[in-house]
């Protein structure tokens, strides 16, 4: 909870209020306790979403950058979109086995710490 009250008063002012409230991931009376870190179980919820939306925005960018380039990326990506669009163990197994996984991961931990 000490650890989410931080992360909160890191965070006053800064808009993540307003997003969330938009979004309507938590009412605004309630913000104040999760920007707190007191309701514990809201907050978590509230900065998973927010987290996750965060990423898909910054893959959906690294994506766009990769497409552009249109060289052997593009196998990978389309390889990528077949397990988003079809997940099953079969084809994540066939994706983690043949290393286009790890090498997506590495050029994305990359282009994360360029934006950063």
């Amino acid at each position: 909870m000490s650890y989410l009250g931080a992360l909160g008063k890191l965070l006053h002012g800064s808009g993540f209020e307003e997003i969330v409230t938009e979004a309507r991931l938590c009412a605004h009376g309630s913000m104040d306790r999760v920007m707190g870190g007191k309701n514990y179980n809201r907050a978590m919820r509230v900065h998973v979403a927010v987290l996750e939306a965060l990423e898909r925005l910054l893959f959906a960018k690294f994506e766009q950058d990769r497409y552009s380039k249109l060289s052997k990326d593009l196998m990978t990506f389309m390889t990528m979109k077949e397990l988003t669009n079809e997940m099953s163990s079969s084809i994540a197994k066939k994706i983690l086995q043949s290393g286009v996984y790890a090498e997506l991961f590495s050029q994305y931990e990359a282009f994360k710490e360029n934006v950063r």
